[in-house]
């Protein structure tokens, strides 16, 4: 899959200037040529009066969507490793991305509609920062455990600098493929940040929850997909897998039920409907 599909204005001051620049010269310079004038001059105009009004929209957009005001980068989040995230499936899988790829075509495409492209980590692959592919402060070992901020990780997303976050990138650690039903749970439970990205939700997703809660719910993003995936698994017959039902059912209870935000959870509740094929 390609990364980028479109168009899209870029977030952030530094991002969105050039953005900006290049947009309002071409205008300039053809709005020159149409009126009379001199294309040179309306082209640097363009391109001046187009670099600040990208910049400074860009910026707006940035933390609007929980980005960097700078560069528009916003944090990578993940799934962490704990007995909430983690099930013993009976159905298994090859170790092998076109896994991802037919669950999410099979499944979830319809529902999601972003441009993602997905990534394992090849087991026996040097160990290392994962920042060369977005991934900041995320690290993979020899046999493709991710380790994140926070500790280990079934998988992470990462958006774009796009606006909007149109575009995504989702790494799958090696445990992921234990079986359909870990990668089917951690996809969904990934895909629940792309359509809280895509809904312009960042921002208050990113907001941190009281002190006290479970660690698995750090922020009002993770509380929504907590929930949405408890939902998942009631909808699949999963909550018998493991002690996963019970460990589920005490973080909800405890940290969850009484208070999610419901503009982030009516963004992403429809992929716990989903019964997977």
């Amino acid at each position: 899959m390609v990364e980028i599909i479109g168009i899209n204005a870029s977030i952030g001051i530094l991002p969105g200037a050039p953005y900006g620049a290049v947009t309002g010269g071409v205008i300039g310079i053809f709005s020159s040529i149409v009126s009379g004038g001199d294309p040179a001059k309306g082209g640097l105009l363009g391109a001046v009066t187009g670099g600040i009004l990208g910049g400074v929209i860009g910026g707006i957009e940035a933390q609007q969507l929980g980005g960097n005001l700078w560069i528009g980068y916003r944090v990578s989040q993940g799934m962490l490793i704990e007995s909430v995230s983690s099930l013993e499936g009976l159905t298994p899988v090859s170790n092998s991305i076109d896994e991802v790829k037919n669950v999410y075509n099979e499944n979830f495409k319809d529902l999601v509609k972003a441009d993602i492209t997905f990534y394992k980590i090849k087991e026996g692959a040097n160990a290392g920062s994962l920042d060369g592919l977005g991934f900041k402060g995320y690290n993979v070992d020899a046999i493709g455990n991710i380790t994140g901020p926070k500790g280990k990780v079934l998988g992470v997303t990462r958006s774009s600098i796009w606006k909007h976050g149109d575009n995504y990138k989702i790494l799958f650690a090696s445990g992921a493929f234990s079986s359909k039903e870990q990668l089917s749970y951690v996809l969904v439970h990934e895909l629940g940040h792309v359509n809280i990205s895509k809904a312009g939700l960042s921002s208050i997703a990113s907001q941190k929850i009281v002190q006290g809660a479970h660690k698995l719910i750090d922020n009002v993003g993770h509380q929504a997909i907590q929930k949405m995936t408890y939902k998942f698994l009631q909808t699949n017959g999963w909550l018998n897998l493991n002690i996963i039902g019970q460990a589920t059912k005490e973080v909800l209870d405890n940290w969850m039920l009484p208070d999610v935000n419901g503009t982030v959870y009516n963004a992403i509740k429809m992929l716990g409907n989903v019964k997977i094929k």
